[in-house]
C-alpha cells in the first residue's frame, strides 16, 4: 500500500511540473542552466600627485599584434632602456617629452610595478596602477608615489628657475609657461621647443636672426655679415648699434647657440629646441643681460 502511495506521488509531482513546463517553461530551464559567475575585479591602485605633473602616457606590456607593428617600423617612443622597450608600449602624451621624462630610475620602477602584466596609467593628476585579480603588490603605494615624485623632477626645474630670477610660474609642464619683468618663458610643443622672449624698447625698426643665407642683408662688417642677418630702413643706427663689442659678442652667442633666435626692436626672443631643462636658468641669465646691454 505504501508502494502504491508513494508511485502515485511520484507521478502526481510529474504531471505538475509538465504542466508547469509546458505554461511557461523558462523558470524551470534558467534553473537548471549553469549559473554564470561574475568575472573577478582587477586590483586597483590610486595616487593623486601633490602636484600636476608635466605629461600624460600609459604604459602595458606589447601585445602580439604591437610586437609585429613595432617590428615593422619605430615604436612612437622609445626609453633608450633596451629590455623595456621589448616588453612595452607607450602611449599618450609627447613622444619627445615622454622619452625625455622615462630615466632608467623610472622605467625600472614601472617594471617592478607592472611585473609584465599589469598597466599604468598616467595623468597630470593621477596616477593608477591596474594589475590581474588577486595580485599582492605591498609597495605599490609607496612606489607610485615615488614614480610620481620622479616624474615631478622636470616641473621642479621650472619651479627653480622661477625663483632664481623672480618670475611667476603660471602654468606647469606640458605647457609651462613663466613671466615676469618683462620676460616670458614657454615650452610649446609640435616641434617640442622653449622660448624666452624679452621685452624690448629700441628707438628704431630692427631685425637681427641668424645668417641662413648668403644674399641675407647686411650692415657692410664683413665679419658680422657672414654670421648675421640685419635689416633696418635706419642701417646707420643699426651699425652704431652693432659697433658695441660687448653686446655682438652676447648677441653672436645666442644666435649661434640657439639660431632660430631673432632680435626686433620690441623683443628679444630666444627659441632653443626641446625643453632646455638643465639650461634654462643659464638661458634667462643670457637673454637679461643682452637686454640690459640693449636697453643701455
Amino acid at each position: 500500500m505504501e508502494f502504491i502511495c508513494g508511485l502515485i506521488g511520484a507521478v502526481y509531482a510529474i504531471v505538475v511540473c509538465a504542466i508547469a513546463v509546458a505554461g511557461n517553461p523558462r523558470p524551470i530551464v534558467e534553473h537548471l542552466r549553469p549559473r554564470k559567475l561574475p568575472a573577478p575585479e582587477p586590483q586597483r591602485w590610486h595616487h593623486t600627485p601633490p602636484r600636476p605633473l608635466p605629461t600624460s602616457l600609459s604604459v602595458r606590456p606589447i601585445r602580439l599584434l604591437s610586437s609585429l607593428n613595432n617590428a615593422v617600423r619605430r615604436p612612437a617612443v622609445q626609453t633608450g632602456d633596451v629590455p623595456f622597450d621589448g616588453s612595452y608600449e607607450i602611449t599618450r602624451g609627447n613622444p619627445e617629452l615622454v622619452e625625455a621624462l622615462l630615466t632608467p630610475e623610472i622605467t625600472g620602477l614601472l617594471r617592478e610595478l607592472m611585473g609584465g602584466r599589469g598597466a599604468v596609467d598616467v595623468r597630470p593628476t593621477s596616477i593608477e596602477l591596474v594589475q590581474p585579480p588577486g595580485a599582492v603588490l605591498p609597495r605599490a603605494q609607496s612606489m607610485l608615489a615615488r614614480l610620481s615624485e620622479l616624474l615631478d623632477a622636470e616641473n621642479r626645474h621650472w619651479r627653480q628657475a622661477a625663483e632664481a630670477h623672480n618670475l611667476q610660474l603660471i602654468a606647469h609642464l606640458p605647457h609651462a609657461h613663466l613671466a615676469g619683468r618683462g620676460l616670458s618663458v614657454h615650452l610649446l610643443e609640435d616641434p617640442l621647443r622653449t622660448t624666452i622672449v624679452a621685452t624690448l624698447g629700441l628707438p628704431f625698426p630692427l631685425t637681427v636672426a641668424h645668417r641662413k643665407s648668403s644674399d641675407a642683408p647686411g650692415i657692410g662688417n664683413p665679419i658680422l655679415d657672414m654670421l648675421l642677418s640685419v635689416e633696418s630702413p635706419c642701417m646707420p643706427k643699426a651699425r652704431a648699434l652693432l659697433d658695441d663689442e660687448r653686446l655682438t659678442e652676447s648677441l653672436l652667442a645666442v644666435l649661434h647657440r640657439w639660431p632660430d633666435s631673432t632680435l626686433t626692436e620690441t623683443r628679444l626672443v630666444l627659441v632653443a629646441p626641446g625643453r632646455l631643462t638643465d639650461g634654462l636658468a643659464e638661458a634667462l641669465d643670457e637673454v637679461q643681460a643682452l637686454r640690459q646691454m640693449l636697453e643701455t
